[in-house]
């Protein structure tokens, strides 16, 4: 079985099932993405991280994320397109903006 999202999973669904016959299952891009980062987050704390505002450009303070989701946070996805979602919590975020 093949798990696949965005456009892709619509755009190639047909070929590959006909070809490969295989079992397709197209999931959702912003649930999927959401998931994933709990689970990396989780399995390697220090795999999400972020920069801090630097007072120096050419030497920016990169921190570790810890994902307990004290403060919401934005989350950007970036692909083909962009998505920006606003996150409160593991299940709750919503996509505020994007291309």
């Amino acid at each position: 079985q093949i798990f696949a999202t965005g456009g892709g999973a619509y755009k190639f669904e047909k070929d590959i099932v006909d070809k490969l016959q295989i079992s397709w299952c197209k999931c959702d891009e912003l649930d999927t993405l959401m998931k994933g980062l709990c689970y990396i987050s989780k399995l390697n704390s220090k795999e999400c991280f972020y920069y801090e505002e630097p007072q120096n450009d050419a030497n920016p303070n990169k921190h570790p994320f810890v994902f307990d989701i004290k403060h919401p946070f934005l989350l950007v996805n970036i692909g083909s397109g962009i998505s920006i979602l606003h996150v409160e919590s593991e299940s709750s975020y919503r996509r505020i903006t994007g291309t």
